[in-house]
């Protein structure tokens, strides 16, 4: 099973400024080792933190083929009957994205977001504020 894992835009934009250690040791483990799950909505999310270094990380991982980008066709594929959302409505699909991924982890500062994605019906997901309480490694 491939380490993969979603990175959701408001922890992503720590790379290169994170003083945590625990951050500094998840941004060394994906620069590394990790692989990243991304969606093109989630691309434009990194994008607008208009970091050249989250950039250069996205292109490094690229190039070392741990860099997994899910179609909205694959994305839809995940569906949501009688599930009422607390996230809003653009962190929908990170939701989803997060269940057509293999392990099914999710790193976000978003209470609500995190909440969707472990309370998703149907899927053991896992999401956590910080990487210590995820089994990334």
């Amino acid at each position: 099973m491939e380490p993969d894992i979603v990175v959701d835009s408001n922890v992503m934009r720590l790379y290169g400024a994170a003083h945590d250690p625990a951050f500094k040791a998840f941004f060394s483990w994906l620069r590394t080792a990790g692989v990243l799950a991304c969606s093109q909505k989630m691309l434009v999310e990194y994008s607008r933190t208009g970091s050249s270094l989250i950039a250069a990380l996205l292109d490094e991982l690229l190039l070392a083929s741990r860099f997994r980008k899910y179609s909205g066709d694959q994305i839809a594929t995940i569906k949501q009957r009688h599930y009422k959302f607390r996230s809003n409505y653009a962190d929908h699909v990170h939701v989803k994205l997060v269940m057509c991924t293999c392990r099914r982890l999710c790193l976000s500062q978003d209470d609500s977001l995190r909440y969707d994605v472990t309370h998703f019906p149907g899927f053991a997901a896992q999401a956590a504020a910080r990487p210590e309480d995820l089994p990334y490694r």
